[in-house]
C-alpha cells in the first residue's frame, strides 16, 4: 500500500520549487456560454442550490450539480465563477475537464468489443499491442484484458513521483502514450496478476492502445461509439478545436489551501491534451450525466455485461478513498445496504464525479473548476463532503444541514 503521508511531504515541496520557479502563465479569456437550461422548481431544489452555495464560500471556484431523482424532473444548478478574473458566474452549459471519467468511456468500449467477440476478458494484452509497448511493459505476458478493466494488473501508476518530479521541472511538455508509459519501465509489479487492486492510469492507456489495433484509432471509437449513438453534443476528445473549445470554465488551483486561488487554465488544457484513455474528456455536466444515465439504463451495452459491473467487484483498501470497490471501468460506493456506482475524477484546476444509486434509481454528479489532484483538503471538499451532503438530501428525503 502506498505510503501517503508521506507522499503528500514530497508533493508539498515539488510544488513549492514548481510556484518558485514556474512563469505565471497568461490568462486566457474564458467565452460566454448561452444557456437555457435552468429547470422548472422540483422538491428539493432551494435546499440543492443551497449545498452549493456553501461549497462555493468555502473554497471551491465554480460549481455545476445535477440530482436526477426518479418520477420527478431532473434538477441542475451552478454557483461561483467560470472565470473570476472576468467575473463570469459558472452557469449550466459551462463546460469541464473530466478527468478519469474517460476510464468509463474507454471500459465501455472495451466491453462492446467482447461482447462483439473480438476481445476476451481472458485474452493476453501482449498479442494486442506493439513491440515497442511490450518492451515497456513489466510482466507483459501475465497480463490479461480483465486485470486492465479492473485494476487487478499490479502495474504501478504512471503519476507518481518521478513523473511528478518531471512535469514540475517542466510543466510545458507535452507527452505522448508511450513516453507517459516508459514511467513504469523496468518496475516491479505491485502485486501478481488477479490478486489485489491498484489503481492506475496505466491500465487504462493500455486500453486505449488495444482498442486502437482492434478498431483502427480509439479517438474516432468513442466518437462513434458513445458520443454519436447517444448524440451527445457538448462532449469532445480530441477533435474540432479541442481543447480550446468556447465555453470551457477557466481551471484554478489553490496550492496552499488559504483561499488564494491561482488561473492554470494553459496548464490544465496541456495536460488534458496528452493524456488519453484514462483521461482527457471535455463536457458539459448534462451530456457527462447522461452518458452514466444511459450506461446504467442498458443502453450502451447488454444487461448481462450490466449485471457484471455491478456484481464482480474488487476491493478498494487505500485509505482517504472516496469509494470502497472498483469494476471494469466504474467505481463503487457501499453504504450498509446502499450502493452507489459511477466514476469519480481529480485533476490539477478541475474535478468531478457522477455517482448511480442502484437502489433507489438516484444519480448525482457535480462538476467543479477547481483542482484536487495535490491537494487533500480540497479532495475531501469536494469527494467526501460535497457527494456525502447531496447523498443524504437524497437519501433523507429533505433534511438540510450546514454541509
Amino acid at each position: 500500500m502506498k505510503n501517503r503521508n508521506s507522499v503528500l511531504k514530497v508533493l508539498g515541496f515539488l510544488i513549492l520549487i514548481f510556484v518558485v520557479s514556474c512563469e505565471k502563465e497568461a490568462y486566457i479569456s474564458i467565452d460566454a456560454v448561452p444557456c437555457d437550461t435552468q429547470m422548472e422548481d422540483i422538491l428539493d431544489g432551494d435546499k440543492y442550490q443551497d449545498i452549493l452555495d456553501q461549497f462555493t464560500t468555502k473554497g471551491v471556484v465554480g460549481v455545476t450539480a445535477i440530482i436526477a431523482k426518479p418520477g420527478q424532473n431532473t434538477w441542475i444548478g451552478s454557483s461561483g465563477f467560470s472565470s473570476v478574473e472576468e467575473n463570469k458566474a459558472m452557469n449550466n452549459c459551462n463546460l469541464h475537464h473530466t478527468a478519469s471519467l474517460a476510464k468509463s468511456f474507454v471500459a465501455i468500449i472495451t466491453l462492446q468489443l467482447i461482447e462483439e467477440g473480438k476481445l476476451d476478458f481472458d485474452t493476453k494484452i501482449e498479442d494486442l499491442l506493439t513491440d515497442e509497448i511490450r518492451s515497456i511493459i513489466p510482466e507483459i505476458g501475465q497480463l490479461a484484458v480483465k486485470h486492465l478493466l479492473q485494476q487487478t494488473s499490479g502495474l504501478p501508476d504512471i503519476f507518481e513521483l518521478n513523473f511528478i518530479s518531471d512535469f514540475m521541472n517542466d510543466p510545458e511538455e507535452v507527452y505522448t502514450r508511450v513516453e507517459l508509459l516508459e514511467y513504469v519501465a523496468k518496475k516491479e509489479l505491485l502485486s501478481e496478476p488477479g490478486t489485489e487492486h491498484h489503481y492506475s492510469d496505466t491500465n487504462f492507456i493500455l486500453l486505449s492502445f488495444i482498442i486502437d489495433q482492434l478498431e483502427g484509432d480509439h479517438i474516432e471509437a468513442i466518437q462513434k461509439r458513445i458520443v454519436q449513438t447517444l448524440n451527445l453534443q457538448n462532449v469532445y476528445y480530441h477533435n474540432g478545436s479541442y481543447p480550446n473549445i468556447n465555453g470551457l470554465a477557466a481551471s484554478y488551483w489553490d496550492q496552499y489551501n488559504d483561499g488564494k486561488i491561482e488561473n492554470i487554465t494553459s496548464l490544465q488544457k496541456r495536460v488534458t491534451s496528452y493524456i488519453k484513455g484514462s483521461d482527457g474528456i471535455i463536457s458539459n455536466p448534462m451530456d457527462m450525466f447522461a452518458f452514466y444515465e444511459n450506461v446504467f439504463q442498458g443502453d450502451l451495452i447488454s444487461d448481462p455485461m450490466l449485471e457484471l459491473i455491478k456484481s464482480e467487484v474488487v476491493r478498494e483498501e487505500e485509505e482517504q478513498k472516496m469509494n470502497t470497490g472498483y469494476s471494469h471501468g466504474f467505481m463503487l460506493i457501499e453504504e450498509g445496504d446502499q450502493k452507489w456506482i459511477g466514476h469519480a475524477g481529480s485533476q490539477l484546476g478541475a474535478s468531478c464525479f457522477v455517482f448511480h444509486n442502484l437502489n433507489s434509481g438516484v444519480s448525482i454528479g457535480v462538476f467543479t473548476n477547481t483542482g484536487t489532484f495535490m491537494f487533500q483538503e480540497k479532495q475531501s471538499l469536494i469527494f467526501f463532503r460535497a457527494l456525502g451532503c447531496y447523498k443524504s438530501l437524497c437519501q433523507l428525503d429533505g433534511l438540510i444541514f450546514d454541509c
